[in-house]
């Protein structure tokens, strides 16, 4: 009575079905997590698109509202003509030509429409989550950017952009886009090379050799028989 009243009071608990959250993920599981962005990479994304929409709005609202205002355009000059509408420079050593150009309202809503399309392009990269196409977005806005708005600040976007093709690159290479996880990928890689067991084994090599006795020669013949033999 006492085995089967401790038993049933002192019986260890069964144990608890293993949830998704805490099994073992997985490779396919692994992969696909590994060419998701990480909430850094998901922020610098939106942060990203973002300004882009702002340098869209600051570089053509004021054109938009206000058609009339000039825009300083300047061409290399062939020869000693300039092309319509553009006046010399007259300047020891440049051979340019400016104008003062003015365009209509709707060319710079085209261009506003553009550089909005780019920003609503990376936030849709970003919510998809694949980071290749979030890195293809940034690159692509920056270069759309730096040609239609004249700014430098599209380099920031060109440089995010080649910042998440090398994240990409590491993930590829070595499973994980922090530079610490791949310089310890790179020491693991150095440690294990196999040069070391080589020389273990030409080490092991040597000593079975000189463990060894030696062993006669076939060749040799002892002076005694030589003496012998008639």
């Amino acid at each position: 009575m006492w085995d089967r009243a401790s038993a049933s009071l002192f019986r260890p608990p069964k144990p608890k079905a293993e949830t998704a959250d805490e099994r073992e993920p997985t490779e396919q599981e692994k992969a696909a997590a590994v060419r998701q962005v990480d909430p850094l990479e998901r922020k610098v994304g939106y942060l990203g698109a973002a300004l882009i929409a702002i340098v869209g709005i600051l570089a053509f609202v004021p054109f938009i509202d206000n058609p009339n205002k000039p825009v300083v355009h300047t061409e290399k000059r062939v020869g000693n003509s300039c092309p319509q509408f553009y006046t010399k420079i007259v300047v020891k050593g440049v051979n340019d030509c400016t104008a003062n150009l003015v365009y209509s309202r709707g060319h710079w809503v085209l261009y506003l429409m553009v550089v909005v399309f780019f920003a609503v392009f990376v936030a849709v990269a970003v919510k998809i989550g694949r980071r290749s196409v979030v890195a293809f977005a940034l690159l692509m806005s920056g270069l759309a950017v730096e040609a239609l708005t004249g700014s430098i600040l599209g380099i920031l976007f060109v440089g995010a952009g080649g910042w998440l093709v090398m994240r990409a690159f590491r993930v590829q290479r070595y499973g994980s886009p922090n530079a610490k996880d791949v310089a310890a990928a790179r020491g693991v890689g150095k440690g294990s090379s196999s040069t070391p067991a080589r020389n273990k084994k030409k080490r092991d090599a040597l000593d079975d050799d000189t463990r060894k006795p030696p062993t006669s020669n076939k060749r040799y013949t002892p002076k005694g028989e030589l003496k012998k033999k008639p």
